[in-house]
């Protein structure tokens, strides 16, 4: 099953809390983390690693010092030890968001904000831009994010990330029903969205339709102390 895990970021962590937490994460990580201005930027870097890292070693058995989290070519980070385990983790405003399964998977989350819909006539298939034209205007926005999300989830899953051009597939949703059309025909991959909150959108895709029907959720606070709990196993 693919599960999913959410935690929100909120100011109840103080700088010692998450300084502590920087000497479980990689030197590569720390070293990329350590480039941000802003404290939010900062958190948000380091819970995203320690929330894989607190997954990974819970439902896995694996000490936090022998995981191996390494990059494909394309940059998607993945597991070199243990292998058989495929992640992906995506963040934006408040909330980060990591799915986890045997298969490859990708998730996105995105918070909805006014944009301009000309972003949509570039990166997305005229059919989806065309659906977003059709649509009421008091739902544009939110379809906008929809497929945003659906399209980012996909790629990631693939694990080309963006060397996959956003236009060069389509986006189907039928009902609730939602397939990926790639060079004429439909690939083997399938979706979920979920309802996390009310000013975001959170869309799955995997190469399995089992997906969880429940999202996991901590604050991070609790994810600290749950972290600190476990590594000292």
């Amino acid at each position: 099953m693919v599960n999913i895990y959410a935690i929100n970021i909120s100011d109840n962590m103080n700088c010692c809390e998450l300084n502590e937490l920087m000497s479980f994460i990689s030197e590569e990580k720390l070293y990329r983390v350590k480039k941000f201005y802003k404290l939010e930027d900062l958190k948000r870097g380091v819970m995203s690693e320690i929330l894989v890292r607190f997954i990974l070693c819970k439902n896995f058995h694996v000490r936090n010092k022998d995981l191996s989290i390494t990059k494909n070519y394309y940059g998607k980070p993945l597991l070199s030890y243990p292998k058989s385990i495929h992640f992906n983790v995506s963040h934006s405003g408040h909330w980060i968001v990591c799915a986890v399964h045997n298969l490859p998977v990708g998730i996105d989350i995105e918070q909805i904000k006014p944009i301009d819909f000309s972003i949509a006539e570039h990166f997305f298939s005229e059919s989806e831009y065309g659906s977003i034209l059709m649509s009421d205007e008091g739902s544009r926005l939110s379809l906008f994010y929809e497929f945003w999300t659906l399209k980012e989830s996909y790629i990631k899953a693939v694990g080309k990330g963006l060397y996959i051009a956003l236009n060069s597939f389509n986006i189907k949703l039928c009902n609730d029903d939602v397939r990926v059309e790639r060079e004429g025909s439909f690939e083997d991959y399938y979706f979920k969205q979920y309802d996390i909150d009310k000013n975001y959108k959170l869309s799955v895709c995997a190469r399995t339709n089992n997906f969880s029907n429940n999202i996991i959720l901590w604050s991070d606070l609790e994810l600290y102390k749950m972290f600190k709990a476990l590594v000292r196993w």
